[in-house]
């Protein structure tokens, strides 16, 4: 059973909407993602984190999450909103997490594939991706 999403509340007047900061990120404005990575980081972590039970590879995973949303910005068609879209991204992201946990029973962190966003590289990722949490 798929979780259900946490309520994600409309932005203020003052904010610029899911559709400009997407629609200004697909343009290489960094910072329009770097909003939308301040508004929903604090969400995909909590529903990561129950996913996982552990804080630390809900930190992984979440970033994680942003990583693979921010390279595929220009696959995300807009037939869902934003918030939709970037939570199935979490789901995704988090399930796998939980399969390659079985895969390695022992306890330890099983090696990242090669390609996987959450490795070391950071070539194409928004600096504010790198240190999303303290």
């Amino acid at each position: 059973m798929t979780p259900t999403p946490p309520d994600i509340p409309a932005p203020q007047p003052s904010e610029p909407a899911d559709a400009d900061l997407v629609a200004r990120a697909r343009q290489g404005d960094t910072d329009a993602f770097g909003v939308l990575v301040r508004r929903y980081f604090d969400r995909v972590f909590g529903l990561v984190v129950n996913m996982l039970g552990r804080r630390e590879d809900a930190e992984d995973v979440a970033q994680t999450v942003f990583i693979r949303a921010y390279r595929a910005l220009n696959r995300f068609r807009g037939d869902a909103t934003f918030s939709t879209w970037l939570y199935r991204i979490a789901v995704n992201t988090a399930s796998s997490a939980l399969a390659r946990r079985r895969l390695a029973p022992d306890g330890r962190r099983p090696e990242r594939a090669a390609g996987d966003p959450g490795g070391g590289g950071r070539g194409g990722v928004p600096s504010v991706l790198r240190h999303t949490r303290s």
